[in-house]
C-alpha cells in the first residue's frame, strides 16, 4: 500500500497540468519551423471555399489551440455528465491533452482537429434516452457534419448509428429520423456546390478517392524513442482493456456502455489509422477522446495491479524521452 500512495501524484491535476505545459511549449518551439508544417490537406466543407493551402503556420496553431481548448472542456463536461470515467474530471482533461500532444502534428490545424468535438458530442448524444428522437437526429447530424471536416471519420457513422437506435430502440420513425439526419448534411454541401461550382460529380469523386487511398497496415516510426512509446501504448491499452473487462459487470449500467462504446471506437480508430499513413498524426485528434477515457479508468481502478499508476509513469517519461528527441 505504501508504494501504491507514493505514485499517486501521477494522476493528481497538479502534476499533469505541470507536465502539459511542458508539453505545450515544446509543441509551439517544434511548431516554429523544427518539424515540418505541411499545409491542410483537403478538408471537404472547405472546398473551393477557403484555401486552407495558403493558412500560414501561426493561424493554423493558434485554430487547432482553440478548437482543442474547446474539444477538453466539452470531455470535462461530458465525463460529468454521463461517463463518469476516472476519479476526477480534471484528470481526464489532462490526460487528453497531453495524449493528444504526444503526436506533434496535432498542434496544427486540421479537418481532424475540427471532427474531434462533433465526434464527442455525437457520442454524448448517442448516450442519451431521454427526448429520443431529438437526440438521435442531433447524434448522427453531428457525425455526418464530422465527416464533413475529415472523411476518415465515416467509419464511425455506422457505430454511432447502431448506438443511437438501440438508444432509442429501433423503430421505423427512429430509422427514418436517423437516415434523415445523416443525409441532411450532405443535402446541404452538395446543394451548395451544385449552385456555386456546379462540381458536384468531382466532389463526390474526391471524397470516395480519399476514404479509398487505403495502404497495407503501416506504423510511421521515425526514432528508437517512437518504437518504445508505442509497444508502449499497445501494453498500456492492452492491460487497461483487460483490467476493465474483468470488473465491467460491477459497473452501473450506463458507464458501463459507455466505457464498451469508448473501447469500440477506439479500435476502430487503431485500425483506420493503420490503414491511412498519410493521416495517422492528425488522426490522433480522434483516437486521443476514447484512449483518455479508458487510461484515466484504469488509473482509477482499485482491483488492479498496484503497479498500474508505475506504468502511466514510464508511459509519461517515454513521452518525455520521444518529445526530447524531436530536438535532436
Amino acid at each position: 500500500m505504501g508504494k501504491e500512495s507514493r505514485y499517486k501524484f501521477v494522476s493528481s491535476p497538479f502534476f499533469l497540468g505541470v507536465y502539459l505545459i511542458f508539453m505545450l511549449v515544446t509543441s509551439f518551439i517544434l511548431s516554429d519551423g523544427l518539424i515540418n508544417y505541411t499545409s491542410i490537406k483537403w478538408i471537404p466543407i472547405f472546398a473551393g471555399v477557403l484555401d486552407t493551402e495558403s493558412i500560414s503556420t501561426t493561424i493554423s496553431v493558434l485554430t487547432a489551440v482553440a478548437i482543442i481548448s474547446f474539444t477538453a472542456f466539452t470531455l470535462y463536461f461530458v465525463n460529468e455528465k454521463i461517463f463518469s470515467c476516472g476519479k476526477s474530471s480534471s484528470s481526464l482533461f489532462f490526460i487528453y491533452l497531453i495524449l493528444l500532444l504526444s503526436s506533434p502534428e496535432t498542434i496544427f490545424f486540421s479537418g481532424a482537429t475540427a471532427a474531434a468535438p462533433l465526434f464527442l458530442w455525437s457520442l454524448y448524444y448517442s448516450m442519451i434516452t431521454k427526448e429520443g428522437d431529438k437526440n438521435l437526429f442531433m447524434a448522427l447530424f453531428l457525425i455526418s457534419l464530422a465527416t464533413l471536416f475529415d472523411f476518415h471519420a465515416v467509419v464511425l457513422l455506422p457505430f454511432i448509428l447502431y448506438y443511437s437506435l438501440i438508444t432509442s430502440s429501433f423503430a421505423i420513425r427512429g430509422v427514418l429520423v436517423a437516415v434523415g439526419a445523416i443525409l441532411v448534411p450532405y443535402i446541404l454541401i452538395f446543394s451548395f456546390r451544385y449552385l456555386m461550382f456546379d462540381d458536384t460529380s468531382l466532389f463526390a469523386e474526391l471524397l470516395v478517392s480519399d476514404f479509398l487511398s487505403i495502404s497495407p497496415p503501416y506504423i510511421k516510426l521515425e526514432s528508437v524513442a517512437k518504437i518504445v512509446l508505442v509497444i508502449f501504448m499497445v501494453l498500456i491499452i492492452s492491460r487497461s482493456l483487460i483490467s476493465i473487462f474483468s470488473i465491467i459487470s460491477r459497473y452501473k449500467v450506463v458507464k458501463s456502455i459507455g466505457l464498451v462504446r469508448n473501447i469500440t471506437v477506439m479500435l476502430v480508430l487503431i485500425a483506420t489509422m493503420l490503414v491511412f499513413r498519410d493521416s495517422q498524426g492528425m488522426l490522433t485528434n480522434l483516437l486521443a477522446l476514447p484512449l483518455s477515457f479508458i487510461i484515466v479508468e484504469y488509473l482509477s481502478l482499485k482491483s488492479t495491479n498496484k503497479f498500474r499508476r508505475v506504468e502511466f509513469l514510464v508511459l509519461l517519461i517515454i513521452i518525455l524521452l520521444n518529445r526530447v528527441a524531436q530536438f535532436v
